[in-house]
């Protein structure tokens, strides 16, 4: 047996159950958690490339990553070994040289707008999951 609501109790409810409305300036705000985040990437990008001898010389992990993302822009695939994570950003990584050529510092400013994108889609399901102010708070932190 289901309960049937009356007709403003079922419109309230749907109300609720909506992402909120979001204005001009929620909207300018939650464009300046990404450049935000990119600014501080960028910054950080910045003073690598200029103060990190090894900066275009990527060791440990950022070696075997290097190495596989150019086995698979040279259409070698995945190569004798099995991957050892994920293989999506092996091929993301691929891809990218294949576009640009086996660029360190290509990969790493990719890395930095990955990452100010994360910010912003985080401040975005916050502010759909529980409100303007605790997704950009979520975005900020992030």
């Amino acid at each position: 047996m289901s309960v049937r609501r009356s007709g403003a109790a079922h419109c309230e409810a749907e109300a609720r159950a909506l992402p909120p409305k979001l204005t001009l300036r929620n909207h300018l705000v939650l464009a300046l958690v990404f450049l935000g985040a990119l600014g501080i990437r960028g910054v950080y990008l910045y003073g690598q490339a200029h103060n990190n001898p090894l900066f275009e010389h990527p060791v440990l992990d950022g070696l075997i990553h290097h190495q596989w993302a150019q086995q698979v822009a040279a259409g070698e695939g995945w190569g004798e070994r099995p991957f050892f994570r994920a293989p999506l950003y092996y091929h993301l990584l691929g891809l990218l040289y294949k576009l640009v050529g086996p660029s360190v510092l290509a990969a790493r400013v990719a890395g930095c707008l990955l990452g100010a994108a994360t910010c912003y889609l985080i401040a975005r399901l916050g502010v759909v999951l529980a409100g303007y102010r605790v997704g950009v708070t979520a975005g900020v932190i992030d």
